[in-house]
């Protein structure tokens, strides 16, 4: 938790350039992403960003921080 949160901006871009298309979209869906919180498993890390009306924007990383994908979360 502590490597995710040390990364955190990192992970929003992450996020932000890889959401899937998301109508409406805001001018900077980065600055629309509020932690939500982790889930932490044997296989990876999920950090999860509130995102107003579509609940959630979920990034999934492995043990070593390297994120790998991104999906929508209602």
């Amino acid at each position: 938790v502590q490597a995710a949160l040390a990364a955190l901006d990192a992970i929003k871009d992450y996020a932000a350039e890889h959401a899937p298309s998301l109508l409406p979209a805001p001018a900077s869906l980065r600055n629309a992403l509020f932690l939500e919180g982790f889930t932490i498993s044997a296989t990876g890390t999920e950090i999860a960003f509130d995102y107003g009306d579509l609940d959630m924007i979920v990034v999934q990383a492995d043990p070593d921080g390297q994120c790998h994908s991104v999906f929508l979360c209602p």
